[in-house]
């Protein structure tokens, strides 16, 4: 197995790739989204969760998805979490697990493990990659992951690339001009403002802006 990794500044590309991605036949609990939430824009979706039970319905689930154009819905497992760092987000799929000690969903503001030890954890991406990763996702980003079998990383990485993946090797060369060095959990998580001020800005992106990992055995 490899894991793809991608990050997109809009929630909307996000969507069209997952969308590509289970019409090509990808199993849907293979892909892992997690969506900086600190805008609100996703709180409305789940606001039907039921406080008293940590797991999401499939109803409830597809609910959101219908609301969120289908994206998060369609995958395995939801979430509205707070995690170290990054704040709120929303995320779905095998992922979720790390970050809620187990459990397909959890409660809106839910204590969780932190995304660097999850990525490395769940998808054996480097340390150093796994913190450039989860500064994207504090700063506004959308991060997109996928488990496919070998001969199926090829086609994967082109659906990844259709819809403008941030390099984000090549942006954090600039936040490492701006003074940042590492992710670091015990950060402020940027608000409202530094999310939309992030996301409006120019993004990159190359051909290689799919990071490729093998899992280890």
């Amino acid at each position: 197995m490899q894991t793809l990794v991608a990050l997109y500044r809009n929630f909307a590309d996000a969507q069209h790739a997952v969308d590509d991605l289970l019409n090509s036949g990808i199993d849907r609990n293979m892909i892992s989204l997690v969506a900086n939430n600190a805008t609100g824009e996703y709180t409305d979706y789940v606001s039907d969760v039921d406080d008293d039970d940590d797991a999401v319905t499939a109803d409830q689930g597809a609910a959101f998805g219908a609301a969120s154009g289908g994206i998060i819905g369609a995958l395995a497992g939801l979430g509205a979490l707070a995690i170290p760092g990054i704040g709120p987000v929303i995320a779905a799929g095998p992922l979720i697990a790390a970050l809620t000690g187990g459990a397909v969903g959890a409660l809106a503001g839910a204590p969780t493990g932190g995304l660097v030890a999850g990525l490395v954890k769940t998808h054996h991406i480097t340390d150093t990659d796994a913190e450039v990763y989860a500064e994207g996702v504090r700063r506004g980003e959308n991060l997109l992951t996928v488990q496919v079998e070998e001969p199926l990383v090829a086609r994967t990485r082109d659906i990844l690339n259709k819809y403008s993946p941030t390099d984000i090797h090549n942006e954090s060369s600039a936040w490492r001009s701006e003074g940042w060095s590492k992710f670091d959990e015990s950060a402020t998580p940027y608000e409202h403002t530094d999310v939309e001020t992030y996301r409006s800005r120019q993004s990159t992106t190359s051909s290689n802006a799919v990071g490729v990992y093998p899992t280890k055995q």
